[in-house]
């Protein structure tokens, strides 16, 4: 035991010390790449930048020297260099890391300083981006015996093979008759060959080029629009084409469609009104159907509600119907009584005919006949609901329309008082 504990502790104190060396090894070689992040050079330039395949690349870039020494400070009077390196800002290493050097003639990137070094302007044009040139890269400059990298400002850059897409903005109330400013705008990282903008607002806008905080570039057009209810909903589109090497053009388009607020336009009212349907019968109504009557027919609007909602110049009626057996035996009734009426009348009619008739022997004047009452039923269909149909297996809803008739001699005033009378029935399918 005393020797596996031994054997423990060892192994712990290697990997303890292998742990230290290896963080003074990393350290050392972020303090070297850095130069103890107290470098001799420092610039101002985007940390991130992107290029399009085949065109250029503008770095916006200034410096500022640190001299280490009192003895070698920047001097604007001398002849002064600057210097590109790819990957690793040690080039001693590595001379092929050297992209570019001003103070040569032949160089294996195409690339100009446009910047004036001698005003600490280092902003420099990278020509015909390839994919392949992806890399990040430090700036160098070079001034008699001051010489010095920026270690910790490397510039990261990456290319893209397709079009940036523009960018449409709208400024301004988006309401009805309200004026507002249309803007498509692209990203300009060669302002050598901006980017041609177009859109479906104007034919040949007019092309800005504006230069942002970072040194950079933005291309824009605009158009002032009134605004108006033909307006919601409409796609303005916008089309921005890079120029690349070889005369060809890389594009994108954006298309923004527009949302205006406007006051109602053809307005209508209509009148309305709400309708009830009631009535008082016992056994209460299973069934309420609402038919709407015009010139030449009726047409069954709505079943089973005893409300109905109905607008102007519309006409509308309710129908009830009665549960089958109280309809029923309502009709069997009339029936019977028709039946009786019709019996009696034809009995004293043929009594009176057989009656031998005494001479001299009148009847008397002042004398009322007896007074007979004559009963005609028609039965009219009516559809019914579809509730009921279900429930009851295809009921049909007849109409019974009873008729009075006095005779012929009957006082005038009882034929004239005399008033139709309707009957509703249920009858089976």
């Amino acid at each position: 035991m005393e020797g596996c504990s031994s054997e423990m502790a060892a192994f712990s104190q290697n990997m303890l010390t292998v742990s230290m060396l290896l963080n003074v090894f990393l350290l050392s070689g972020v303090q070297t790449g850095c130069n103890n992040k107290n470098p001799n050079l420092k610039i101002t330039a985007p940390e991130e930048m992107e290029a399009l395949s085949g065109s250029c690349l503008l770095i916006p870039c200034s410096f500022r020297a640190i001299p280490e020494k009192p003895g070698e400070k920047f001097d604007n009077n001398r002849e002064i260099f600057g210097v590109w390196i790819k990957s690793d800002s040690a080039f001693e290493n590595n001379k092929k890391n050297v992209i570019y050097n001003s103070s040569q003639s032949q160089n294996s990137y195409a690339v100009n300083i446009s910047g004036n070094l001698r005003e600490k302007n280092c902003t420099s044009v990278f020509s015909n981006v390839k994919s392949n040139q992806a890399d990040k890269y430090f700036f160098r400059m070079e001034n008699g015996p001051f010489r010095a990298t920026a270690n910790c400002d490397p510039v990261n850059i990456t290319v893209r093979d397709s079009a940036w897409s523009p960018r449409i903005e709208i400024s301004g109330d988006m309401k009805e008759k309200n004026s507002v400013t249309v803007t498509c705008s692209a990203l300009t990282p060669c302002p050598q060959s901006p980017p041609g903008l177009t859109w479906n607002l104007q034919p040949n806008p007019h092309r800005q080029m504006e230069r942002n905080k970072d040194g950079t570039f933005t291309t824009t057009i605009q158009q002032n629009i009134t605004l108006s209810e033909i307006h919601d909903g409409y796609n303005i589109t916008c089309s921005a084409r890079y120029p690349v090497d070889g005369g060809k053009n890389k594009t994108a388009n954006t298309k923004v469609a527009l949302s205006v607020s406007y006051a109602p336009k053809e307005t209508s009212a209509a009148r309305w009104m709400e309708l009830n349907c009631s009535s008082r019968v016992k056994p209460p109504i299973s069934c309420f159907t609402w038919v709407e009557n015009s010139k030449h027919t009726a047409m069954i609007v709505a079943e089973g509600d005893v409300r109905l909602t109905v607008y102007e110049e519309e006409t509308h009626c309710c129908n009830l119907l009665i549960p089958l057996i109280t309809v029923t035996a309502v009709a069997v009734l009339i029936f019977l009584v028709a039946w009786f009426l019709k019996s009696r009348r034809t009995a004293v009619q043929h009594n009176q005919t057989k009656a031998p008739e005494e001479p001299g022997v009148q009847p008397p004047s002042n004398e009322r006949r007896e007074e007979l009452h004559y009963v005609d039923v028609n039965f009219i269909k009516k559809p019914t609901c579809a509730s009921e149909s279900t429930s009851r297996g295809q009921q049909e809803t007849l109409y019974a329309q009873v008729k009075v008739s006095e005779p012929e001699n009957g006082p005038a005033e009882t034929a004239d008082s005399s008033d139709p009378f309707y009957s509703t029935v249920q009858k089976p399918g």
